[in-house]
């Protein structure tokens, strides 16, 4: 304890012989006493929430945390002292840090305890994974666009049954339809209508002058 009487649990976070491993880790790194104070804390965990360690040695975890959870860490940091055993926190739930600037981050967070001669520690491995649920809206907004797409699209497949003269299909009610009508109910497609050359020249002989390498009348 310094003159002030402020708890200072290492005189510059520098000197503890783990600060070089929490620093060597990919993810944020802070390591909490059974009070909930910061102990440690590594340089990701700096970037990540855009404090300075020394601004954070001594805290209370609360600091980087919602104030709208701050009674569920509670709860979990009881379950966690009570049972201490590595274990992910908030499993099924979305978490979040927040950064210096009041923006809330939303992370994964497992805890790990270790037992010293001054008492319970915890150390929680943070990871940012903001990327990932930017990646995860954009794949829920394509499933649903593709879902949407799907429900417009309609195909026509299996055995139609033909009227071997006049071309009507039975339709699945038992009733007789023009193709074009069937084909417009189960499908997208649009008919316009215009005369093939066999039969404009039969239904029409001599009114109408096909040009067959064009395929159309002249």
């Amino acid at each position: 304890m310094n003159p002030s009487g402020k708890v200072v649990p290492f005189e510059t976070a520098q000197e503890h012989p783990a600060q070089a491993l929490l620093d060597s880790a990919p993810d944020a790194m802070i390591v909490v006493d059974g009070q909930g104070t910061l102990v440690l804390v590594n340089q990701q965990a700096e970037q990540l929430f855009g404090y300075q360690r020394e601004e954070l040695i001594g805290q209370k975890l609360e600091m980087l945390l919602p104030e709208r959870i701050g009674g569920r860490h509670s709860h979990f940091m009881r379950q966690f002292n009570a049972a201490p055993s590595f274990r992910p926190m908030g499993a099924g739930l979305e978490l979040f840090g927040r950064h210096r600037d009041g923006s809330e981050i939303p992370v994964d967070i497992s805890l790990s305890p270790l037992q010293t001669k001054d008492g319970l520690l915890a150390i929680a491995s943070i990871r940012d994974i903001s990327e990932r649920k930017r990646a995860d809206k954009e794949r829920e907004f394509l499933i649903a666009e593709l879902k949407e797409t799907l429900t417009k699209v309609k195909l026509l497949s299996g055995y139609l049954p033909t009227c071997a003269s006049c071309k009507k299909i039975r339709n699945e009610n038992g009733q007789w339809e023009t193709m074009e009508a069937y084909i417009h109910h189960h499908s997208e497609a649009q008919f316009t209508h215009t005369l093939c050359p066999d039969c404009g020249e039969r239904l029409y002989p001599g009114l109408i002058r096909w040009n067959k390498d064009k395929d159309k009348a002249v």
